[in-house]
């Protein structure tokens, strides 16, 4: 009886460890990494930098484009995503209204929102850090 619960404790402990040690993996992580090997020539050939995506949703004008708070975003990508620090939008306008002193230093690509569509790139504003062909961490900013 008792070498029974030694073995249901050993098999429970290895189980543990194994749920414990499973990484939570982006959902679309390959569609995400593929437009960076797509269009390397955009990230400079680089293994490890961040991208923070920032998308407009259809229709969306005025106030509804300022649904986030964008100079938030980019501080805290600034301060815990490692560099270069690539801004990836579909519309010219998403940054309009930001102090310029903000996003300099980073990177801008402004891209079709087809395209982001087509990776399945969120519309939720999104910072990804990419270090050799992975997705490391990344941080959603919920409203």
């Amino acid at each position: 009886m008792s070498w029974n619960r030694v073995i249901s404790l050993i098999a429970i402990s290895f189980v543990f460890l194994f749920l414990s040690s499973c990484n939570p993996k982006y959902p679309d992580a390959d569609l995400i990494v593929r437009y960076t090997l797509d269009n390397k020539e955009k990230f400079d050939d680089n293994n490890k930098f961040s991208i923070i995506v920032i998308r407009t949703p259809y229709l969306a004008c005025g106030a509804s484009m300022q649904k986030y708070d964008y100079e938030y975003v980019l501080e805290y990508s600034r301060k815990n995503f490692a560099p270069p620090i690539y801004i990836l939008y579909d519309f010219d306008l998403v940054l309009y209204g930001l102090d310029s002193a903000l996003y300099e230093g980073f990177h801008h690509i402004v891209e079709s929102p087809f395209v982001l569509d087509s990776y399945a790139y969120p519309y939720i504003p999104t910072t990804f850090q990419i270090e050799n062909k992975k997705i490391i961490k990344w941080k959603e900013f919920l409203e």
